[in-house]
């Protein structure tokens, strides 16, 4: 199978992080973006070991500069949740709703945005782990075993929200014929 390029990092499972990484996330998450500073006064810590998390969360690809604050004449960044970022969010326990709002008012672009709906609406009907599975055979293609155990009322599911987005509709067919086409020419070696 030939793997389709895409601009979004997906894994398996969301990264296990430190626990003032994931407070940042999840903070993130049901804030929308801020600052450094906004993040430190919000979740009552201190600023050195925040901005260091900061970094490494964006060196990560969790998070990204996506406006800039004036404060005093001074700028500031504001950082946001990447693709990425709103499902690790979501699998270490985000409010579905509560992201979805943030991230749909705060992404850049058509093609994220219908991305984040057709992820967000698998999301809400099969959980976070089997929608992130899902989501990432419908971009690369790629089906690895470690995606079992997924049971037909889920694919089920996944199938119907991919139905909704003509784009990634069409992009779940070819996938699928190409399954068909390389499980055919297994089966036909035995």
């Amino acid at each position: 199978m030939t793997k389709t390029k895409t601009k979004y990092h997906i894994s398996n499972k969301a990264p296990t992080l430190p626990s003032l990484q994931k407070t940042i996330i999840l903070h993130l998450a049901e804030k929308g973006p801020q600052t450094i500073n906004e993040t430190v006064h919000n979740i009552k810590h201190h600023y050195k070991p925040t901005w260091i998390a900061f970094n490494s969360l964006e060196k990560k690809g969790l998070i990204q500069k996506i406006n800039t604050k004036i404060y005093r004449g001074r700028e500031y960044p504001q950082f946001w949740l990447t693709v990425t970022g709103q499902i690790t969010a979501l699998s270490n326990g985000a409010n579905i709703e509560k992201l979805k709002q943030n991230a749909l008012e705060f992404c850049r672009d058509n093609e994220e945005r219908e991305a984040l709906e057709v992820f967000f609406g698998m999301a809400k009907s099969l959980g976070p782990e089997t929608a992130n599975k899902m989501y990432k055979f419908l971009i690369t293609g790629n089906f690895e075993l470690s995606f079992l155990p997924i049971d037909e009322t889920e694919v089920y599911k996944a199938l119907s929200v991919a139905k909704r987005y003509p784009k990634y509709w069409k992009l779940t067919e070819e996938k699928i014929e190409k399954m068909r086409e390389a499980l055919g020419k297994v089966l036909s070696h035995e």
